[in-house]
């Protein structure tokens, strides 16, 4: 089965081409660069210009796989959770497309999508149930417990800001550019982090919290008299080091309360972080845990493929329908709500 798949739930215009599940035809991803301006992500600019730029990452994405619509068996659109405006341009592009070419739709959880996003480019061989899943981004910071394609409980989540998001609130606040997560990432690297001491935030806890690190970078930097190179280094040094044990800590936690889990699955925009990456990899070693992550770094940031992986897995527990839809930012993971975006037109 041939699935064009459309991902809008954030600033990324997303289209893909994907056969099978997790053979990836085409995965064509348009940013927005405008929001760099102004240090975040600002929604009703993220909808105006995903209006502008869907047709023609749609079209792009059929090019690179060498197909047309009438090659497509299924559309598949994130409708949950992300930002509404966001949301709704790419279900009213599904719906469009749906309707136009006679084509079924399915609506798919954006979160889902991160946790199906190691599926792409493997064999379904290497995936083992039930395992973990990390999934950190700029909007999400979860630890799942993954049973079956259906089935995602949560273990730890945050009580305020996600981790991603932190990473872009630092590097604003050190005047570096957005998105954060790299550059801060880069700049660790040459700091020293024992030059500034940030809080390890609700130690002891499973749950994670970040307002209270960056209200202690924002401290420090209220000390300093100015922001040098070596200032940016040792605060992202610091930053770096604490992120690193705050994950650390609590998945091997996890591991001892959930024994069963095969792997540990590590996706979402930050799973680019090498840092993070060398740390878990050397816990899971530790505990005889394997460490998946996404083939490909396209497939750590918001991507379409993920989304057209997430609905394979789940297109048995999903009907399929050419019908308006409702985006709902706010939509559990239970898969079975799903249907409730869809609309009924007297």
């Amino acid at each position: 089965m041939r699935v064009l798949a459309i991902e809008t739930s954030c600033d990324d215009t997303c289209a893909a081409v994907v056969e099978g599940g997790n053979a990836v035809l085409s995965n064509v991803r348009k940013a927005q660069t405008a929001h760099a301006n102004w240090g975040g992500v600002v929604p009703e600019l993220a909808a105006r210009q995903h209006a502008a730029d869907w047709r023609g990452v749609v079209e792009a994405a059929l090019a690179a796989a060498q197909t047309t619509m009438e090659g497509i068996d299924q559309i598949v659109v994130s409708v949950a959770p992300g930002l509404m405006g966001s949301l709704l341009v790419g279900v009213q592009a599904a719906m469009h497309l749906g309707a136009l070419w006679s084509i079924p739709v399915q609506p798919v959880h954006h979160i889902w999508g991160h946790v199906a996003s190691v599926c792409l480019g493997r064999n379904p061989s290497e995936i083992k149930l039930p395992a973990l899943c990390l999934t950190i981004s700029g909007g999400h910071t979860q630890l799942l417990k993954i049973d079956n394609w259906t089935t995602a409980k949560m273990v730890a989540e945050t009580r305020d800001d996600a981790c991603g998001e932190a990473f872009d609130k630092v590097a604003k606040m050190l005047g570096l550019t957005y998105p954060g997560g790299p550059v801060v990432s880069q700049l660790a690297k040459a700091g020293n982090p024992e030059t500034y001491t940030l809080p390890h935030p609700l130690r002891g806890q499973l749950d994670f919290s970040f307002s209270g690190l960056k209200a202690a970078v924002y401290r420090h930097l209220q000390g300093v008299d100015e922001i040098t190179e070596t200032v940016q280094k040792d605060i992202c040094a610091a930053f770096q080091v604490m992120v690193v044990e705050v994950f650390t800590k609590r998945i091997e936690a996890v591991f001892d309360l959930h024994p069963d889990a095969q792997q540990l699955w590590f996706v979402g925009g930050v799973s680019a972080n090498t840092q993070l990456r060398d740390a878990l990899e050397n816990l899971c070693a530790q505990h005889q845990k394997e460490l998946l992550l996404p083939v490909d770094f396209a497939y750590c940031t918001d991507n379409a493929a993920m989304m057209a992986a997430a609905a394979w897995h789940q297109k048995d527990a999903v009907k399929l329908q050419i019908a308006p839809m409702q985006p709902n930012p706010k939509l559990s993971m239970d898969v079975a709500d799903l249907a409730s975006v869809f609309v009924t037109v007297a």
